[in-house]
């Protein structure tokens, strides 16, 4: 039963999953304390992964899983009187370079946190330099804030959005898709802001 008024939960978890088995583990806490019993659900676009399981004493789940195809691996978490989280890591080949993570195959967005409390923390993958858009439209269509129009790095590229319009107003709270684009190609997001 809902007792309370729901409050946020935080849901940490790694920002990239290698193919093949690995253990991926994730972590719920509410106001700076482990989240017992929350219901975590990791699924893969392609399907190849969907287990849940629930949260222990100390707030955490080890998924043992082995995505077979790169994408995008979608990370929800519920739990009693609190607000519903959804977030994303990058599923992609293990080849770790010296000075980093493997540099992504193709063009990749995934969110850092969902809901984004004051602020949307995304990451940006590319195979390659290239000259990219990033723009945040609210459930309308209409572009609120244009993030990056410019020339990136091969590699994870972090962007962030301070929750401000194109003029510098804090931007209500709801649902809003982030879009980047590269060479005609776009990826996107959807994603809840809350204030």
């Amino acid at each position: 039963k809902w007792t309370a008024e729901p409050v946020s939960q935080t849901v940490e978890h790694g920002e990239e999953v290698p193919l093949g088995p690995s253990d991926f583990t994730v972590t719920v806490t509410s106001g700076g304390s482990p989240l017992q019993d929350a219901l975590v659900c990791v699924m893969s676009d392609s399907g190849d992964v969907y287990l849940y399981a629930h949260t222990g004493v100390a707030g955490e789940v080890v998924f043992s899983i082995e995505p077979a195809v790169e994408g995008t691996l979608r990370v929800t978490s519920t739990a009693m009187n609190h607000l519903p989280s959804e977030s994303t890591a990058v599923i992609g080949p293990a080849t770790a370079v010296e000075d980093g993570p493997a540099r992504p195959l193709r063009l990749q967005l995934a969110l850092t946190g969902n809901p984004a409390r004051g602020e949307a923390g995304l990451v940006l993958g590319l195979p390659s330099p290239a000259d990219v858009d990033v723009r945040v439209f609210d459930v309308t269509g209409r572009q609120v804030a244009l993030l990056v129009s410019g020339r990136l790095d091969a590699g994870w590229n972090p962007i962030v959005w301070d929750g401000r319009s194109r003029s510098g107003i804090r931007c209500a709270s709801g649902v809003y898709f982030c879009r980047a684009g590269v060479a005609g190609r776009t990826v996107s997001e959807k994603f809840v802001l809350l204030r």
